[in-house]
C-alpha cells in the first residue's frame, strides 16, 4: 500500500470522525502507556532469528461511537514505538543490538461495552494500518559493514521498499513503510471517564524490503503488547 494511500484513509477517517462526534453520544479518549514490541523474523530458509522485546511509548487519540446496544466503533490515531533487540557478533566487536522505530497508525476497533460495577469492562479487535517514520539503533561495540570499514555503534532507522535507495553506512533499513495487521483490547472504563486497557497487536505485513530486482525470501513482521491509563470525555 503506498502512502498516498494511507493519507487518503487518514483524511476519510477524520472527516467521518468528526462528523459523527456531533453526536452527544460519541466520547473523545486520549490515553498514553508503555508498549512492549518486537520484531519476529525468518531468514531465508524460514528459520527464526532469535529477537528480544524493547520497552517504548504509546499515546493515542480515540473516538467511541455507538452502532447499537453495547457496541461501539472506535477509530484512532497514534504514535507508538516498535523495535527489538538481537545479538549479533558476526557484525560488531560489540555482540547485542538495540533497534528503535516509531511508527504512527490508524487503529479502527469494534469495541463491546459491558456493564460492570461503577463502570464498563470494555473488549475490543480490529484492523490497523501504520507508517514508520524513523527512529535509531545503538550497539555495545563498533560494527563492521562493506567488508572491513569500521563504525561506531550506533545510527538512525530508516524504512525503505528497496533497501538500496537511500541511507548511509550508518542506517538500519527497518523494511517497508507500511505496516497492518490486527488488534485486540481489554480494559475497564469508570463512569468517571478514567479507564485502563491493555492492548496488543499482531503485523501480518511482511516487511521485507527488496535490493533492487533482487527479492529476498523470508519475513519480518512486527509483534507488540502494552498498557495505557487515559480518560474519555
Amino acid at each position: 500500500m503506498k502512502l498516498k494511500t494511507l493519507q487518503f484513509y487518514l483524511l476519510a477517517l477524520s472527516i467521518f470522525v468528526i462528523q459523527q462526534s456531533a453526536s452527544a453520544q460519541t466520547k473523545i479518549g486520549l490515553r498514553a502507556g508503555v508498549t512492549f514490541s518486537k520484531l519476529k523474523i525468518k531468514d531465508e530458509s524460514d528459520r527464526k532469528v532469535n529477537t528480544q522485546s524493547v520497552a517504548g511509548i504509546q499515546l493515542a487519540i480515540t473516538a467511541d461511537i455507538p452502532l447499537m446496544n453495547n457496541f461501539y466503533i472506535q477509530p484512532g490515531l497514534s504514535y507508538a514505538d516498535r523495535g527489538f533487540k538481537e545479538d549479533n557478533s558476526s557484525i560488531a566487536y560489540g555482540s547485542k543490538f538495540e533497534y528503535k522505530a516509531s511508527y504512527v497508525e490508524v487503529p479502527v476497533n469494534i469495541l463491546y461495552k459491558a456493564n460492570l460495577g461503577t463502570g464498563n469492562f470494555l473488549v475490543g479487535a480490529g484492523p490497523y494500518i501504520g507508517v514508520g517514520t524513523g527512529g535509531s539503533w545503538k550497539s555495545d561495540g563498533q560494527v563492521i559493514v562493506q567488508g572491513d570499514i569500521v563504525i561506531e555503534g550506533k545510527g538512525d532507522v530508516i524504512f525503505r521498499n528497496d533497501g538500496f535507495e537511500g541511507g548511509n553506512l550508518e542506517s538500519y533499513n527497518y523494511g517497508k513503510p507500511i505496516d497492518y495487521g490486527a488488534g485486540f483490547l481489554l480494559g475497564y472504563e469508570h463512569s468517571s471517564g478514567i479507564f485502563l486497557q491493555g492492548n496488543a497487536q499482531l503485523g501480518l505485513a511482511n516487511l521485507q524490503s527488496r535490493y533492487g530486482d533482487f527479492k529476498p525470501k523470508g519475513s519480518r513482521r512486527n509483534s507488540s503488547f502494552g498498557f495505557t491509563l487515559g480518560y474519555k470525555f
